[in-house]
């Protein structure tokens, strides 16, 4: 059991200060303001736009043109999974990755095993991406999605 130690006790006493704090207790002062120079108001130059015109695709519409992009579709048609991961119907979905870009479809509400969602993905592929990622998830109302399946495709 611990002892109390008066002498200890008025040491820590004595550092502590009591009474009115000062009017500059935990104020920060702001800087002096810097000389400003005089500086003209100038527009910024627009960047140019430059549209993709693919074959079959038509005006992309706001994409830049860059070298070496190409345009992947991506059908995802449907799901056969081997088992319902969970107490009751899997909600799933496909999440697709191509290089930074992430596309999902809709989820398959009560999909189970055997989802369904017949869904069209387009993405621009810039160079040196040559691989992708298809992950399918099962949807939670509450905490994280639950990753069922995924592959690697390159």
């Amino acid at each position: 059991m611990a002892t109390f130690d008066a002498e200890r006790h008025q040491r820590w006493r004595g550092q502590v200060v009591l009474g009115p704090l000062s009017e500059d207790f935990l104020r920060v002062t702001p800087p002096a303001p810097q000389p400003t120079s005089q500086v003209q108001n100038v527009a910024p130059h627009p960047r140019p736009q430059q549209f993709v015109t693919v074959p079959g695709y038509g005006n992309m519409g706001n994409q830049f043109a860059n070298p070496g992009i190409g345009v992947l579709d991506v059908t995802v048609n449907q799901a056969r999974l081997t088992k319902n991961y969970g107490l009751t119907r899997m909600d799933p979905f496909c999440r697709v990755r191509v290089g930074h870009s992430v596309m999902e479809t809709p989820t398959a509400s009560n999909g189970g095993k055997t989802p369904r969602w017949n869904k069209l993905l387009r993405c621009n592929v810039p160079a040196g991406v040559n691989s992708m990622y298809v992950e399918i998830f099962d949807e939670r109302t509450f905490g994280v999605e639950e990753r069922v399946a995924w592959c690697h495709v390159d």
